[in-house]
C-alpha cells in the first residue's frame, strides 16, 4: 500500500490537480478513466506540515535547552516590527482551512504520527487513540479527552483551565501593569480594553458599561479585608491538549473580543516582545466570582487565529478585513444553563468547557482575589487542566 501511496505522490502534477503522464484534461488518469486527484492543495499542505514539524522540533529544543530568548528590549523592537510585516493573519486563515480538509486514508498514518512524535502530544488520554480516525488535522488538534483523565479540583477555589505551563504570575502594580515573563511587562487596561468594570468598593460588583480606565490594583471590601489584583499566564504548547474549561465558579456577563495580530506566543517571543499580548488578537469573558473582578482571556496566535467559545456560537476570529488597533466588540451573555442564580450574566461552573483553540496558544487570568490568596503552583510548572492553581488560606482564630 505504502509503494502505491508513494507513487501517487511522485506522480502529481505541479497544480496538484491530477496525474500527469500525459493526460491533460482534469478528471482523467491512467488505467482508463481513473478520476484525478481532488485533494486540492495536500502536496502543498503535506510540505508545510514538514517545515512546520522541523520547526516545532527546533523550537521545543530551544525551550528545553534554556535558551528561549534574550533580556527585555534586547531584540524586541525590531522582531516585532518584522512580525508585523508578515501576513501573519492571512497564512493563519490559509494554514487553519488546510488543516481542516480531509485528509486519504493513506496518508493519515505518516501525517498524523510525525506530529504526535513531534510535538509529544499523549493519545492515550484521547477518547479516540488511532491516529488514523482522525480525519484531518484539525480533528487532531481539537481532540477530546476522557471523561476521567483530568479530575476537577473540589477543595480549591480556582483551578487549571487548560494543559499547559505556567509562564508567570503575581499581582498587578501600582502602575497597572502585568509580567509576560520574569522582567517583560505591559498593561492591563489595554489588555484589558480602555473601557475597563467599573467597581463598588464595598461589594465589589462590576458594570460591563464602565468608565473606569484602569482597575485599581486594591480594593477595599467590607469588614477591612484588602483585595489585590491577580494574574496567571499559562502557555499551551502544539502538542497540549487544546480545550479550555471555567477555572472557577464564576458569573460572565460580556464576551469582548479584540481583532490583532497574530505574531507567535512562544516562550521565547514572550521574553523578547515587551506587551505582545496587547498587539495580539483574542477573546475576552468579563465577570465577576466570590472575590470580585474575574476576566478569562483566550490569546491567539500564528496558524491560532481561530478561537471557538462553546458558550457564544457566533463568535469569529480572524475575520478578512482591516482592524483598528485597540478597538474591540462586546457582546453581553445571556443567562443560561450553568450553576443556577437569578442575577445577570451567565453562570460558569468549575471545570465547564468553555471554548478550543486550533493550535497552542497562551491563557491570562486576571481576578481580584483576598490577600490571604496563594498560588498552588510556579513559573515552569507543567499543569493539567482541573488541578489545583490557587486558594485562599483560612487563617485560625486566636481567643
Amino acid at each position: 500500500m505504502w509503494p502505491s501511496a508513494r507513487r501517487r505522490i511522485l506522480n502529481v502534477s505541479s497544480y496538484g490537480l491530477c496525474y500527469t503522464r500525459g493526460y491533460a484534461r482534469r478528471g482523467e488518469g491512467p488505467r482508463g478513466g481513473v478520476r484525478g486527484m481532488r485533494w486540492f492543495g495536500i502536496p502543498v499542505g503535506l510540505g508545510l506540515v514538514c517545515l512546520a514539524a522541523l520547526q516545532l522540533q527546533r523550537t521545543l529544543r530551544r525551550e528545553r535547552r534554556g535558551r528561549a530568548g534574550a533580556e527585555e528590549g534586547e531584540t524586541s523592537s525590531w522582531q516585532l516590527a518584522m512580525f508585523r510585516l508578515l501576513p501573519a493573519r492571512l497564512f493563519s486563515r490559509r494554514a487553519g482551512s488546510l488543516s481542516e480538509r480531509e485528509l486519504p486514508l493513506w496518508l493519515r498514518g505518516p501525517l498524523l504520527g510525525l506530529y504526535v512524535r513531534v510535538c509529544g502530544c499523549d493519545m492515550s488520554e484521547a477518547v479516540e487513540e488511532e491516529v488514523t480516525k482522525y480525519r484531518s488535522l484539525s480533528a487532531l488538534f481539537t481532540r477530546s479527552l476522557k471523561p476521567d483523565v483530568r479530575p476537577i479540583s473540589r477543595e480549591h477555589s480556582l483551578v487549571c483551565p487548560a494543559d499547559g505551563r505556567v509562564l508567570h504570575m503575581g499581582t498587578v502594580d501600582q502602575e497597572g501593569r502585568l509580567e509576560q515573563i520574569k522582567g517583560v511587562s505591559y498593561i492591563l487596561h489595554q489588555f484589558l480594553g480602555q473601557q475597563a468594570e467599573s467597581y463598588n468598593n464595598n461589594e465589589g460588583t462590576a458594570d460591563a458599561g464602565g468608565q473606569c480606565e484602569v482597575v485599581d490594583r486594591k480594593e477595599r471590601g467590607g469588614g477591612g479585608g484588602g483585595r489585590e489584583l491577580h494574574y496567571m499566564t499559562i502557555y499551551l504548547s502544539p502538542g497540549d491538549y487544546h480545550g479550555f474549561h471555567s477555572p472557577a465558579n464564576w458569573r460572565a456577563h460580556t464576551r469582548r473580543h479584540f481583532p490583532g495580530e497574530l505574531i507567535t506566543v512562544a516562550p521565547w517571543a514572550v521574553k523578547t516582545m515587551p506587551g505582545l499580548f496587547n498587539l495580539n488578537e483574542r477573546v475576552l469573558l468579563l465577570g465577576q466570582w466570590e472575590y470580585g473582578f474575574f476576566s478569562f482571556a483566550a490569546v491567539g496566535a500564528t496558524i491560532v487565529g481561530s478561537i471557538s467559545l462553546t458558550i457564544d456560537e457566533e463568535l469569529r476570529t480572524n475575520q478578512r478585513g482591516k482592524y483598528v488597533m485597540g478597538q474591540f466588540s462586546d457582546q453581553s451573555l445571556p443567562r443560561r444553563g450553568g450553576v443556577g442564580g437569578g442575577e445577570a450574566g451567565m453562570r460558569l461552573g468549575k471545570g465547564q468547557k468553555l471554548g478550543t483553540f486550533k493550535m497552542g496558544s497562551t491563557i491570562v487570568l486576571v481576578f481580584q482575589a483576598p490577600e490571604e490568596f496563594e498560588f498552588c503552583v510556579g513559573p515552569g510548572d507543567s499543569v493539567l487542566y482541573g488541578q489545583p492553581l490557587g486558594h485562599v488560606r483560612q487563617l485560625r482564630k486566636t481567643t
